[in-house]
């Protein structure tokens, strides 16, 4: 897993009437039909990293789910981070989440829920939703901040007023190490991401260096 910390006006942004059809045509380039898409031997290992978790891998949004989605129906344009980060996703297959740097505790961490946290509000589809046991959880020193069942919390992710993002690239075992790269490095460089950070399973905590924050907002 890596983060990318840079600011919210990416310059690589472009006029948010062409962002479905530029996502649309890297989708149709990377996977060729949605049949294929389908296909893809990722969504078997999507659905074994949640298995492994005791998480219900039906009920879990993947890269593979969202890309079909905007396939078939296209795709609404959210925010300039999230619209670049989206396309890298559905092209790579990589998860991308997109949260607000001054939303976000100094301390990260990715662990095994215990079955007793809970996010307060949902960022979609709203209302609490309680952990599950075992389910790998991102959080920091304020509670958590998304987990595979219940999503983002509302009260981290980016809004049209954030100043700093915070991109989270997940990896998942059967993604291969190449791809993961290319899309981390195609996302920092298009974001123009100042700082990355990389969790693993030997360093699942981080800590978030303030002055560099303070410096990208001061920029």
């Amino acid at each position: 897993m890596a983060f990318l910390i840079g600011p919210a006006n990416p310059p690589d942004g472009e006029d948010a009437a062409d962002v479905p059809v530029r996502i649309a045509d890297r989708i149709r380039e990377g996977h060729g039909s949605a049949e294929a898409l389908a296909a893809n031997p990722l969504a078997e290992g999507y659905r074994q990293f949640y298995v492994d978790m005791g998480a219900r891998p039906s009920a879990a949004s993947t890269p593979i789910k969202q890309a079909l989605r905007a396939f078939e129906r296209g795709y609404r344009p959210i925010h300039p981070v999230v619209d670049i980060c989206m396309e890298i996703e559905y092209a790579s297959l990589c998860s991308f989440q997109v949260y607000d740097r001054e939303r976000l505790g100094s301390k990260i961490t990715y662990a095994a829920a215990s079955g007793t946290e809970e996010i307060a509000e949902r960022a979609h589809g709203g209302g609490s939703c309680k952990l599950r046991r075992g389910e790998l959880a991102l959080a920091d020193e304020h509670g958590v901040i998304n987990s595979p069942m219940c999503g983002n919390a509302a009260s981290r992710v980016v809004t049209p007023e954030s100043r700093i993002v915070v991109v989270r690239i997940l990896k998942i075992p059967a993604l291969d190490d190449s791809v993961f790269a290319a899309a981390a490095g195609e996302a920092s460089a298009r974001l123009a991401a100042r700082h990355t950070i990389v969790l693993d399973r030997e360093h699942p905590i981080v800590e978030v260096d303030e002055g560099a924050t303070d410096a990208l907002i001061a920029q």
